[in-house]
This record gives structure tokens, sequence and C-alpha cells, in this order.
């Protein structure tokens, strides 16, 4: 795995249990790749916040790379987490239609 990230996955702060929350907005693949490959050596549980999904939903009102960005950002949160928490009743409404057309598998 090639990230800027200088921490070895088997060393990080988690143990098996532990539950992680993100509720940050990089919308950047890096951290999330290296939550993948972390959960698979120290099986913790890692949880998502998601505010909206405008980006995908209204990409006519967000600068043309944030769809593009947040597009793979969605994708590997399907990957990584073990539980979405979603901002409001919309974003887990949006959130449920966008996940069944891209089949990404969030529920």
């Amino acid at each position: 795995m090639d990230t800027h990230f200088k921490i070895d996955p088997n060393n990080v702060p988690f143990q098996k249990g532990d539950q992680v929350l993100s509720v940050g907005i990089d919308w950047t693949t890096e951290l999330l790749q290296f939550i993948i490959e972390s959960k698979k050596i120290k099986h913790f549980n890692f949880t998502q916040v998601i505010y909206d999904l405008t980006p995908v939903i209204t990409p006519h009102l967000h600068a043309e790379e944030n769809g593009i960005k947040y597009h793979k950002f969605l994708e590997f949160v399907a990957k990584a987490s073990d539980k979405v928490i979603f901002g409001g009743a919309t974003a887990r409404r949006d959130a449920q239609s966008y996940f069944e057309k891209t089949w990404l598998g969030i529920e």
C-alpha cells in the first residue's frame, strides 16, 4: 500500500473490539485505505459519518472534481466501514438510493 502515512498498520493504537469513529470530511482515500489494511491486522470496528451526498446527488452545485473525489470516497467508505452514520434522514435516503444504484452495499 502506497500512502503518505508513516504508521505501520501493525502499530496502530487500536485493538480487537475497539470502536473507531471518523467524523472528518477528508474525501481522499488514503486514510480509508490505511484503515482497511489496519483492520485486517487489528480487527477493530470502524464507523464513518457522512453528512450529505450533495457532491454526487447535485454535482452541478459543486466543483467538478469534488463529484469525482466523492464517488471514490464513498466506494472506500463502503469497503472500510462496519457502520455508517448519516447526518439526517435526507442523507440516509440519498445514500440508500446511491448505494443501490452503485451496488456498493451499505445498509
